[in-house]
């Protein structure tokens, strides 16, 4: 089977479990067990987030990439790990080489069906609005 039928293969229940783990990686990383209890560096609830969303990313398998990106870049972790697991976490790095490889995640969760090509150009502008980053070209082409 190629790797970018991967995820369109699998049953809702093995999606729904794909799903989790990245979110129980994500909670792992924030030294959490309960998306919630995310704090910001003044005490802060740091994502106003309802309980019926986080819920909801628990039991359907929709991508919650927004979340999922914003603790790669904060937390400064390889967003391959957060999605697959398999990469080492790294609290060092440059911010534009994060997030070179955020977007080169994001064209790459394209072949696994997690989202659709014509979203990262505008998840990226976002990210970058967020950190204060200059756009440049250093977005992949999605090729």
């Amino acid at each position: 089977m190629a790797i970018e039928t991967y995820y369109k293969s699998l049953s809702n229940e093995a999606k729904i479990t794909f799903v989790e783990k990245v979110l129980d990686r994500c909670c792992e990383v924030w030294g959490v067990k309960k998306i919630q209890e995310i704090k910001d560096e003044n005490g802060k609830k740091m994502f106003a987030l309802a309980d019926s969303t986080v819920s909801q990313w628990y039991s359907r398998p929709t991508f919650p990439w927004d979340f999922v990106v914003t603790t790669a870049l904060k937390k400064g972790v390889d967003l391959d790990f957060l999605v697959f697991g398999n990469a080492k976490v790294s609290n060092e790095g440059d911010l534009n080489q994060i997030i070179i490889g955020v977007s080169n995640a994001l064209y790459e969760s394209c072949d696994f069906d997690l989202m659709k090509k014509e979203h990262v150009p505008y998840i990226m502008r976002k990210i970058e609005r967020e950190l204060g980053v200059i756009p440049s070209t250093k977005e992949k082409t999605g090729s």
